[in-house]
């Protein structure tokens, strides 16, 4: 009898012991689970005065999201703080959204923003808000080598904009209607305040293609910033050539002539002593 008294006290313990390893593990997993967030902010370039959004969810919904602005607290899970309250909100479209919405965005909004989960388990990520103070500028047709001996003619367009922010935007030249970038030929200049992004090419290359060069970001962005060239005179060049070619020539031509009645007033002069 006693050794059936000690077997169920036993049994009863596991039984416990079970419910309660059951109850740990459930509760880590639900930890980890609640850690994965499913969209992350991306690096986002935004013109002053328009709406900036940085996104970030977790899949699991009990769980609160915290947000940074650098180094300081935006939202902590209850509600934005200040000096953000008011033109910063939390957008929750969908289950376990906390979407970062910046109303008229400033030059002191620019900068690092991380999404940290509120669990101790959480994960984080964190993007650049870059702004831009206005629209990119693009200027067409500087000649670098345009002369009628060289073969190569090299000219340079050049894309412009004024950020802020701790990098500068990414920028591509295309032509339109081209969905690959300009790789040949890009050089990029930066002061953290300015950006240049500069495209040289051979005039030759293009033979007859006249269509616009666009610079346009490739980062994430709420509106379309770019700019682009007109249409690209191929021909300007070759004018140009052409025109310093009749100059050589009609030089030439003058040079002959003088030479041709130097000799004549010569010739005559002899005859005239003889």
């Amino acid at each position: 009898m006693p050794r059936i008294v000690k077997r169920q006290s036993f049994c009863s313990e596991m039984r416990s012991l079970e419910a309660l390893v059951t109850i740990v593990v459930i509760g880590f997993y639900s930890g980890k689970v609640s850690a994965e967030l499913i969209y992350v902010p991306r690096d986002t370039v935004t013109r002053i005065g328009d709406t900036a959004y940085m996104n970030c969810s977790t899949n699991f919904t009990s769980k609160k999201i915290r947000w940074y602005h650098d180094s300081n607290y935006v939202y902590t899970g209850g509600s934005v703080l200040d000096p953000y309250l008011g033109r910063y909100r939390i957008e929750s479209s969908t289950a376990g959204a906390y979407n970062l919405v910046i109303s008229r965005a400033e030059t002191g909004d620019a900068g690092t923003f991380r999404c940290i989960d509120d669990d101790g388990f959480g994960r984080e990520a964190s993007a650049e808000l870059i702004l831009i103070d206005g629209d990119p500028s693009c200027t067409q047709n500087i000649a670098l080598d345009e002369t009628f001996e060289s073969k190569k003619r090299s000219w340079q367009i050049v894309c412009s904009l004024s950020y802020s922010g701790n990098s500068h935007p990414a920028m591509a030249w295309k032509r339109q209607g081209d969905k690959t970038p300009i790789v040949k030929g890009v050089t990029i200049t930066a002061d953290g305040r300015a950006a240049i992004y500069n495209l040289t090419f051979d005039v030759n290359e293009l033979k007859n293609d006249t269509r616009p060069f666009i610079c346009e970001t490739t980062q994430a962005t709420t509106a379309q910033y770019n700019c682009s060239t007109p249409v690209f005179n191929t021909t300007r060049a070759k004018k140009t050539s052409a025109s310093l070619r009749m100059t050589s020539t009609s030089a030439s031509l003058g040079v002959t002539m003088l030479l041709a009645i130097a000799v004549s007033v010569i010739s005559l002069n002899c005859q005239e002593n003889s």
